[in-house]
């Protein structure tokens, strides 16, 4: 996982995953883990919402979210 700065001071979230598995509950579970982490362990603030782009393992892109208010 890599976050940086995006737009507006957002974080901007990319994450690459061994798993091919791209259908909504899995993206959902993957989702709230990493959120509740960058929360918890790295006081990364969201309240102002984040962009997250997921790639697989093909490199393609599975999910891009942007979650911001």
């Amino acid at each position: 996982m890599e976050r940086v700065d995006g737009p507006a001071g957002v974080p901007l979230l990319t994450v690459w995953t061994h798993n091919a598995d791209d259908d909504a509950e899995t993206f959902e579970r993957l989702k709230v883990s990493l959120t509740d982490y960058l929360e918890r362990e790295d006081g990364v603030d969201l309240s102002k919402g984040y962009l997250m782009d997921v790639f697989g393992p093909d490199g393609g892109l599975q999910h891009r979210l942007d979650a911001r208010p």
